[in-house]
């Protein structure tokens, strides 16, 4: 006589939830929160030429993906403007040319001096 293991519905559902647990604990030890300061650049374009993606230098994160995500996407009118910004940031695995990707929350533009001159 073979016995047939089986898991209840309960047992499936602890082992379930154990497993987001520690896969969401993995996930937020991954992630920090900072502040960049630099100048917007272009990441990618569209078919027409026009920005879809921007990324910032940074002297301790290199270069660093802007996420479309949070306040992201208000940057893709700034390129080439200097700015502080701060959010969650996060290393990437995929091969997009980038390590890291950072979602912003808060920004600051710097002030340009085409802006100072007309003070």
């Amino acid at each position: 006589m073979s016995h047939k293991a089986t898991l209840t519905p309960r047992a499936a559902a602890l082992l379930i939830g154990l497993a987001l647990l520690f896969a969401g604990a993995a996930t937020y030890a991954e992630e920090e929160q900072v502040t960049l300061s630099g100048y917007i650049d272009a990441a990618d374009y569209d078919d027409d030429g026009n920005v879809t993606a921007v990324s910032i230098y940074d002297s301790e994160w290199g270069d660093v993906l802007i996420s479309k995500e949070g306040k992201g996407k208000e940057l893709i009118k700034h390129v080439d403007a200097g700015v502080e910004l701060s959010g969650r940031i996060v290393e990437l695995d995929d091969e997009s040319g980038y390590s890291y990707e950072i979602t912003v929350s808060t920004f600051k533009l710097e002030e340009s001096e085409d802006d100072r001159v007309k003070m």
